[in-house]
């Protein structure tokens, strides 16, 4: 996968078949995870209709790293502001997502616009903190011990830990894009 800026748009995305697909499939599966919510049996139509649902908070600890509790110390205050926002939050983080989608339903090399470009990096975070939960990274110190033991991983996480790593790398490549750009502006 090749990132690089373009004179017509923010940047130009090139990517092979295996990239693409990868790619295509994590993010997919994190869309998935997101969408999976078991519907709510609002007795208040209004609220369900306006996205003021009770939510019962994620037991999948990947799905609790994209939606965490807003105050950990107070279940009833985290639990009223899953009330109000948590449906909110779940479609931008979608719709962040399906943009990584389309751009990848682009033809090879892709120009991708500045606010494109703002959904990749935000998205490619999202998929990023589930694959880390899957993996049981949660410090820097457990992103090196899976390290250390990179030879003894079974076969997915081997393959996952590649995966964020490649994720990790493109999500850098957006980042520098913008703090070139950020240097441009200021000169």
């Amino acid at each position: 996968m090749k990132l690089y800026p373009s004179s017509s748009a923010f940047a130009q995305l090139e990517f092979g078949g295996t990239e693409k697909a990868i790619v295509a499939r994590v993010v997919s599966d994190t869309i998935t995870l997101l969408d999976s919510r078991s519907d709510s049996e609002s007795t208040d139509p209004l609220a369900k209709l306006v996205g003021i649902e009770d939510r019962e908070r994620p037991t999948d600890p990947a799905l609790l790293r994209l939606l965490p509790d807003a105050d950990p110390e107070n279940p009833e205050a985290s639990a009223e502001f899953r009330r109000y926002t948590e449906n909110d939050i779940r479609e931008g983080k979608i719709a962040n997502l399906q943009t990584i989608l389309f751009t990848l339903s682009k033809t090879s090399p892709a120009e991708i616009g500045r606010d494109e470009a703002h959904a990749w990096m935000i998205g490619l975070t999202d998929v990023r903190l589930v694959i880390s939960s899957r993996l049981g990274i949660v410090t820097e110190d457990d992103m090196q011990q899976l390290y250390d033991r990179e030879d003894d991983l079974d076969g997915n996480d081997s393959a996952l830990l590649s995966i964020y790593d490649f994720l990790s790398w493109v999500q850098e490549r957006f980042t520098e894009l913008f703090m070139n750009q950020l240097d441009g502006d200021s000169e």
